[in-house]
């Protein structure tokens, strides 16, 4: 039916990992699954439905291959990780001010200890994420210069996730909403980067793709119309 992208309600930055093993055969396929962090998806069954999805990718008859996309965003550590190594490859004096408040969340050992910070320090890291994403952005010539477009791209949505986190995490917010809202932003991401004429089946909780107001489905429904079933 055309379908060319499987995602899945879970960590985006994560779920890279199991693509890149579906796309191209790197990586233990086990140990990518069991670090999307849901239980529930680490299973016998979706385990074989992703060495399934690397058969037919490894099939040169199949020409159009087949993707694999986590979207949620409640998890951090490697969100910042990749954020930080990008900006010291292509703006270390960035990278040295974003560490300052952000390092507590590229470290998993410590990421818990965000949500006991003061909120003076929590206010400072969604300050900090704003200007790193507005740095993308302002100098994404120069760093795609340094980089690649497409490294610039990934590492930009990594950012994106973490301020999505970071938002989740800060008092007076509508968690599930926030998160739904979320969600629907990066797969809105993953649909434009695969381009027009990619189709995706979205794994999620019934919650999530309901379209009742505030739900990740409602979002979606307005981009998409009667496109999204």
């Amino acid at each position: 039916m055309g379908f060319n992208i499987f995602a899945i309600e879970a960590t985006m930055p994560e779920s890279f990992d199991i693509n890149d093993y579906v796309l191209t055969g790197r990586g233990d396929p086990e140990k990518a699954l069991a670090g999307i962090y849901f239980w529930t998806w680490d299973t016998e069954e979706v385990r074989t439905m992703i060495e399934w999805m690397r058969s037919y990718n490894a099939d040169p008859k199949h020409t159009r291959k087949v993707k694999f996309y986590g979207f949620d965003m409640q998890s951090a550590p490697r969100a910042a990780k990749v954020t930080l190594d990008y900006l010291r490859k292509v703006d270390p004096p960035q990278a040295e001010m974003a560490e300052k408040a952000l390092a507590i969340l590229a470290d998993p050992y410590t990421d818990a200890e965000f949500d006991k910070l003061p909120q003076n320090q929590k206010t400072t890291a969604t300050q900090t994420i704003q200007a790193v994403l507005s740095g993308f952005d302002r100098r994404k010539r120069d760093y795609i210069r340094q980089s690649s477009a497409e490294d610039w791209a990934i590492a930009r949505q990594h950012a994106r996730v973490l301020s999505q986190n970071i938002e989740l995490r800060s008092p007076n917010t509508l968690g599930s909403q926030l998160r739904d809202r979320a969600m629907a932003e990066n797969i809105l991401w993953m649909m434009e980067r695969e381009g027009p004429d990619a189709k995706a089946v979205v794994w999620a909780h019934n919650g999530h793709v309901a379209t009742a107001e505030g739900a990740m489905g409602w979002y979606l429904r307005r981009n998409y119309g009667p496109d999204m079933v």
